[in-house]
């Protein structure tokens, strides 16, 4: 993937150079690899990219060609790990939720590397099983309309997802993985962890994270210009609450803001991603439909 010249020309100076590799981004917009996070030196891209439409895609949102969910593939490679099975954890959420609290733990104890390490190690051979599959977008469905939907590659539309494998980081001009990318798993985000410790306040910071971070200002600015928002088969689960907290403070500053949720095709599917949507997000009122929201940007098939 191509870098981004005015990140890159950041990073380059002073001891950045060395610690960063801007391969590693979580960020690509305008079809480029970006360090997101505010500077002193604004990258132009960034501070003119302007979303139409904002689009959150979980992991219904793509399939492993062939057949297949990535959920299934961590899972199962959960419970290669020891994590899921007999007298262990019954739930993936509940493997993953156990191995933030132990990341976070031993990051605040003294002398804690090789038990951080140790952590890092699991958490990263999980997430890196994804690298192995490949991923591709499914379509949109309306219930509404009855419709089948081909999201376009277009540059009106931002794709936000906290999905680690790459199908919808490789398709799209514009994606940001709020949670990393399964080609640097030691560096990925895992749901519950402190945020407040991905997030750089230092050079230093910088030099601990690489580019694995939250682009918090980047994504600020997005949201604020940004005038529909679609669900796109996202779980919205409770162990993802800061992310959820941070998405309701920008919906609820911006009540014209149309929103929009796209299931799998039957009526069960959007009842229960309504119901979802209207727990993480009370002041919500979600459209049935969502076609009108991107009639200009959308190909449509019957």
């Amino acid at each position: 993937m191509q870098h981004c010249e005015h990140c890159l020309a950041f990073v380059k100076k002073g001891k950045l150079a060395s610690k960063i590799d801007l391969s590693r981004s979580f960020v690509k917009i305008d079809g480029m690899l970006h360090l997101g996070f505010n500077r002193s030196e604004v990258c132009p891209i960034l501070s003119n990219y302007a979303p139409d439409t904002i689009i959150f895609a979980g992991n219904g949102a793509v399939e492993i060609a062939g057949g297949g969910n990535c959920w299934n593939v961590l899972k199962n490679k959960m419970t290669e790990e020891g994590l899921l099975g007999d007298g262990k954890y019954q739930e993936g959420e509940d493997a993953l939720t156990w191995l933030a609290a132990q990341h976070d733990f031993f990051n605040s104890t003294v002398n804690s590397a090789p038990a951080l390490k140790f952590i890092t190690d699991i958490k990263a051979r999980i997430i890196r099983a994804l690298q192995l599959c490949e991923t591709q977008p499914r379509e949109m469905y309306c219930h509404a309309c009855i419709k089948h939907h081909v999201v376009p590659v277009s540059e009106k539309i931002l794709i936000l997802t906290t999905n680690w494998d790459l199908g919808l980081f490789k398709k799209f001009p514009n994606v940001i993985q709020l949670h990393g990318r399964c080609d640097y798993p030691e560096q990925a985000i895992l749901p519950l962890q402190n945020i407040s410790a991905l997030m750089p306040q230092t050079t230093q910071d910088l030099e601990r994270l690489n580019c694995g971070i939250l682009p918090g200002p980047s994504l600020q600015q997005c949201l604020n210009k940004t005038k529909n928002f679609i669900f796109w088969g996202a779980g919205l689960n409770d162990y993802d609450g800061a992310l959820w907290h941070f998405l309701r403070g920008f919906l609820t500053q911006n009540p014209l803001v149309t929103v929009g949720i796209a299931t799998r095709n039957d009526p069960e599917s959007f009842k229960s991603a309504k119901k979802k949507v209207l727990r993480f997000f009370p002041p919500l009122q979600p459209s049935n439909c969502f076609c009108s929201m991107l009639s200009s940007i959308l190909s449509l098939e019957n």
